[in-house]
């Protein structure tokens, strides 16, 4: 088959497709004939595209204008939000590309009350793992340092650094609930610790990202050993939604990633960009993970076991509130 059947057969959804990167996917996705769904917040903008790609035979350039039902919107947003925010790991990590590089100076991190933070941690995984888990508590001025052993292996911690977006400075509002296995504690996890301790140290973006992927390249991080799961079932996260997002939201996406070390798509009939399992390339290789989201209605329960957390983090910084009549929080 040829790689132009193979994008004809597949459907991609560009959130922010009118303008910037996100109008760029959508053209070199339109011109391989691949059916697109361009998201954006006006009609006007959307046909602009439209005329603009005509010539590219644009009856294949399906453009989602905004939603009017606010609760469908709300679900749509919620899961293409998380399909792109791995999409854009994906890209930043195969690339290497690092910009033109940035010259603004990274705001501190101020550290999370410790119950919070550990709550919110803890939240990551699911009910039954969570009184034997590791939790990692991060203090901006050294790093994650441990707040309570664990016994059965699994690790959890508040991810508050996006080292793969080189090209912006550092935030103080990312928040990504994850976690791992034993195998993923002593094999994966190491790169989110490596990267707080270099951020606590001062160094720029760009600095940590060729860094983190000189380590990838000379050996220091291994692949797991064996398969293995990194629950991420959190009722929030706070994060860069696209590829060509400047600014992050907040939204639920819960899901879960298998280890996958060099295993591609074509290995396991994986179509990217859907709800259905694909792969997520985290660096070079060894790292690789299957991502696969939760059900709707395991989600919604999950909301609602959340609504007390949910509502401590609303009180914490109202960026984090996690609004039911819409994804975006700024």
């Amino acid at each position: 088959m040829t790689e132009t059947a193979t994008f004809q057969s597949q459907t991609a959804i560009v959130t922010g497709g009118s303008r910037g990167l996100g109008r760029s996917i959508v053209q070199a996705l339109a011109a391989r004939k691949m059916r697109v769904v361009a998201v954006a917040r006006g009609a006007a903008s959307l046909e602009a595209v439209m005329a603009e790609y005509a010539s590219q035979e644009a009856s294949r350039l399906k453009l989602g204008l905004k939603l009017k039902n606010s609760e469908t919107a709300m679900n749509l947003a919620s899961r293409v939000a998380i399909l792109l925010l791995l999409a854009c790991m994906s890209c930043l990590a195969q690339t290497g590309k690092t910009g033109e590089g940035n010259d603004t100076p990274s705001p501190k991190l101020e550290k999370m009350p410790e119950s919070l933070d550990a709550r919110l941690a803890l939240s990551a995984l699911p009910p039954h793992l969570r009184d034997g888990a590791t939790i990692y508590l991060l203090d901006p001025a050294k790093g994650y340092m441990v707040n309570r052993r664990g016994t059965n292996g699994f690790s959890c911690f508040v991810m508050r650094t996006e080292w793969m977006w080189p090209k912006f400075a550092f935030r103080d509002d990312i928040f990504v609930p994850m976690s791992y296995d034993e195998e993923g504690s002593a094999k994966m996890m190491p790169v989110w610790t490596d990267v707080a301790q270099m951020r606590a140290r001062g160094l720029p973006p760009e600095q940590v990202y060729e860094e983190i992927m000189k380590r990838f390249g000379n050996g220091t991080y291994q692949k797991p050993a064996r398969s293995g799961i990194s629950y991420m079932i959190a009722p929030l996260m706070r994060s860069y939604p696209a590829p060509n997002a400047t600014e992050v939201v907040t939204f639920s996406g819960p899901h879960y990633m298998f280890y996958a070390p060099n295993v591609k798509d074509a290995d396991i009939g994986g179509k990217p960009f859907s709800p259905y399992p694909f792969l997520l390339p985290q660096g070079p290789g060894p790292h690789d993970v299957i991502i696969l989201l939760v059900g709707e209605a395991e989600k919604a329960k999950i909301l609602a076991d959340s609504s007390d957390l949910l509502k401590e983090l609303c009180t914490y910084r109202t960026y984090l509130c996690l609004n039911t009549g819409s994804s975006e929080h700024h």
